[in-house]
């Protein structure tokens, strides 16, 4: 009985290793990875638009593919990806440097947050200082 009760557990590990899809568009994506780490739907609809107005739909949808597998948990987002895509590891990455658009993909995600956030949050220099 122990043996099978074992089978089990290992037949449904396998169907539990596909994950539960985040959405359909690579917008719908992003939003659900944005509010799981964020949990303001109102930044992350500001920050997912501004990303989508500003990259071309094949590379916000690979940037999207790229912060999922991160989120998902993939210790390298970018070699799942490129599996995922049929590609080699190598390939994926002279697409990428052939793309500098993809390459600044995270720095706009930050650009994004802060101009959705109304710019640089007023912080002093050091703890305890006034701010000017």
């Amino acid at each position: 009985d122990s043996a099978r009760g074992a089978s089990n557990l290992v037949d449904m590990d396998e169907t539990a290793a596909e994950p539960e899809p985040l959405g359909e568009t690579p917008a719908e994506r992003m939003m659900a990875i944005c509010i799981e780490d964020n949990e303001d739907e109102a930044l992350c609809r500001c920050m997912v638009d501004n990303m989508e107005s500003k990259f071309p739909p094949d590379d916000f949808e690979l940037i999207v593919d790229i912060r999922e597998a991160e989120f998902r948990g993939s210790e390298d987002a970018f070699a799942t990806v490129a599996e995922d895509r049929g590609l080699t590891r190598q390939e994926a990455e002279t697409a990428l440097k052939n793309n500098p658009a993809i390459m600044g993909g995270t720095m706009a995600m930050a650009g994004s947050m802060m101009q959705c956030m109304g710019g640089m949050p007023s912080m002093p220099m050091f703890p305890g200082m006034p701010q000017q």
